[in-house]
């Protein structure tokens, strides 16, 4: 177990740029020191402070960055009481050191007589004179009753809430009685959040958690729970609160009561609420700070925050800090301000209304993204194909200009590798954006800023020039007129009846370059036997799937409807579905265009299968995939008959190189 007491050190960009910068050389000097501590940073500054090559990964804790809740993060360490030195380099010349969360942190230090060094000097001198009589008293203290005193933080109903937050980053859709409401009230507000809790106490009773700062949490604890119970709240209260605020509390709890009489709110005690509340430290000991931790881990979901406007504040920083980490990208909470408004959150909330369908699709298949078109009929034709190419149009678009400002931010030229399907929908996007260009609707941005490599993601299936703009190479080429870039092209056929030739060398690269994209564009389809031989008359179906076996088809691959891969004869070239579901575990974009009532069995099978981190469908498609138990698997999943992969690991080259490439 790690002993080791706790440094926090958090520096701006210009503090810790270059093998000479303040921070690196304070870190390189004192690394004897220094690595008797255990060190918790945010995330720029751990990077930095790794990359000296003294340190470990594992000597350092790697917080967010700054600006998207490390400070958050650092500013709850304290707090908690696990972090009794913080080292703050600011670059007076950097406007983000003006942020509410910087200015949070250096308070809650003050607040909670936490050693916080703000200069090098200073540092460089904390390290000379006081650094080893620190880490003696440490020890000394370590498992004293002041110690365990000074860390009684959390009350003693305190648990772990739920997230709201997949894995993969897409949103998760609780319950109200998954859910966690923070309430939070200055003093002059605290009767209005009596009424508040009054007025709503059958809703808030059902959340999972309530937390409260300070005597807010305890007020509310105290006129909810059971008589019985009262004594032992106010115990738990006195040794929580300070002697000025515990007094408070127990006027409070008088006159509270007399006070919702006259408006007719006496609505009985609820003790299953009472239980429920969890009292944290007072706004200015850090429970403000120790809520948007919560927030920022995703297991806060609403705050409640009936805020004096009126009156100063001395953490005022705290209260900017709890809305701004709401507005953290990634970040799913909604921070309530005034009493008004309070109250018709309430009341929607008690109406437990729908989410969105692709609010839902999201949650419901662990997407990082879904995009819902709004066709009046979901009848398979161009018009539909069209909008839903429309809209991968935008979003790519969107996903290249962001990496074009990266680029400018980073000031580097960004390499960008872009896998581009097969078929016709596919073929519509680059036709959709030279549509979106002339109506001017896009944004503008450089693109000579990116170099991009435009990948088929899967070989010629013909040369028939009737099907030629199905292509996936013919595809790539309309985008590279678009923005630019380069298109690579498979040398060889698209698939070979076995046993397949030796792949060329420019193939192999090629494959493994696919396999590493970006981002892919792929459209899944029903499997139609009789259609892929009107497209591709060239291709044998008695090679394939039969209708009995495969619901769709994705890339190259053949799907049954529990998403398991059905067997072919043919050797394919291009993206399979293990490629693609591998992009989509390494948070690669994956955009699967599908939507159509004729095409729903395709895209069920394919988000089984986890072929698609950005699902494009229509709205009845949407809401046919998110109804109770569609995510299930209907029927049993027939043992795999994977077809074989051309093996890659060959460079080895056809024997005839200056022949054309080995047809079917």
């Amino acid at each position: 177990m790690n002993t080791r007491p706790t440094i926090g050190i958090l520096a701006s960009p210009g503090t810790r740029d270059g093998p000479s910068s303040p921070l690196i050389r304070f870190v390189r000097d004192n690394f004897v020191t220094l690595s008797k501590f255990k060190i918790c940073a945010t995330g720029g500054t751990a990077r930095a402070i790794l990359a000296t090559g003294l340190y470990s990964r594992k000597a350092i804790t790697e917080l967010s960055d700054g600006p998207r809740g490390g400070v958050v993060e650092l500013s709850a360490l304290v707090a908690r009481g696990d972090c009794k030195v913080v080292v703050f380099l600011a670059d007076p010349n950097d406007t983000r050191s003006d942020m509410s969360e910087n200015y949070a942190l250096q308070r809650v230090c003050m607040e909670c007589q936490v050693r916080l060094i703000t200069t090098v000097t200073g540092a460089e001198s904390w390290i000379i004179n006081e650094a080893d009589s620190y880490l003696a008293e440490t020890r000394a203290a370590k498992g004293s009753r002041e110690e365990k005193r000074a860390k009684r933080v959390f009350p003693i109903n305190w648990r772990q809430g739920q997230s709201n937050r997949h894995e993969s980053g897409a949103p998760v859709i609780l319950a109200v009685e998954e859910q966690t409401v923070a309430l939070v009230a200055h003093d002059k507000k605290k009767m209005e959040m009596s009424k508040f809790v009054a007025s709503h106490s059958e809703l808030l009773s059902r959340f999972d958690r309530i937390l409260a700062t300070g005597t807010t949490g305890w007020l509310i604890k105290a006129l909810h729970s059971e008589e019985k119970d009262l004594p032992g709240v106010l115990r738990q209260a006195k040794q929580s609160l300070s002697s000025e605020r515990f007094n408070k509390l127990k006027q409070m709890i008088v006159e509270h009561p007399q006070k919702l009489a006259k408006v007719n709110l006496v609505a009985g005690r609820h003790p299953s609420l009472a239980k429920k509340v969890m009292p944290l430290p007072s706004g200015p000991e850090g429970g403000d700070i120790l809520i948007a931790n919560e927030t920022l881990n995703k297991r806060c979901h609403w705050i409640i925050f009936l805020h004096d406007v009126e009156t100063a504040h001395a953490h005022e920083t705290d209260i900017r800090l709890l809305e701004r980490t709401c507005q953290i990208s990634g970040v799913s909470a909604s921070c309530v301000s005034d009493e008004k408004s309070a109250g018709r959150w309430a009341d929607n909330m008690a109406h437990n209304g729908s989410p969105s369908p692709a609010h839902s699709l999201r949650a419901s298949f662990g997407l990082p993204d879904a995009i819902v078109a709004q066709p009046t009929d979901d009848t398979d034709s161009d018009e539909l194909g069209t909008e839903l190419a429309s809209l991968a149009a935008a979003y790519l678009d969107g996903w290249l200009a962001k990496q074009s400002r990266e680029a400018r931010r980073l000031v580097v030229k960004r390499e960008v590798r872009i896998a581009v399907g097969h078929g016709w929908v596919i073929g519509q996007i680059p036709k959709q954006l030279a549509r979106l260009r002339a109506s001017r609707i896009l944004s503008k941005f450089d693109h000579d800023l990116l170099s991009i490599q435009w990948l088929p993601a899967v070989g010629n299936l013909t040369v028939r020039p009737e099907s030629l703009q199905r292509e996936s190479e013919h595809i790539c080429h309309a985008f590279k007129r678009m923005y630019g870039g380069r298109v690579e092209r498979f040398l060889s056929a698209g698939y070979f009846k076995p046993p397949p030739p030796p792949i060329f060398p420019e193939d192999a690269r090629l494959m493994k370059s696919l396999k590493g994209a970006d981002l892919a564009l792929v459209s899944a389809a029903p499997w139609e036997p009789d259609e892929i031989k009107k497209n591709y008359p060239d291709l044998d179906t008695a090679m394939l799937p039969g209708v009995d076996e495969a619901v769709a088809i994705v890339s190259l691959a053949f799907l049954r409807i529990d998403g398991s891969v059905a067997p072919t004869r043919y050797r394919f070239v291009g993206l399979s579905a293990d490629d693609l579901n591998e992009m989509v575990k390494k948070r690669g974009e994956v955009i699967l265009l599908c939507g159509g009532e004729s095409r729903r069995l395709a895209a069920l099978a394919a988000l089984r299968a986890n072929l698609a981190s950005v699902l494009i469908t229509t709205r009845d498609t949407a809401e046919w995939l998110i109804e109770p138990g569609q995510f299930q698997v209907v029927e049993p999943a027939v043992a795999d008959e994977k077809p074989l992969p051309i093996d890659l690991s060959t460079l080895e080259s056809p024997p005839d190189q200056d022949q054309p490439s080995a047809g079917p």
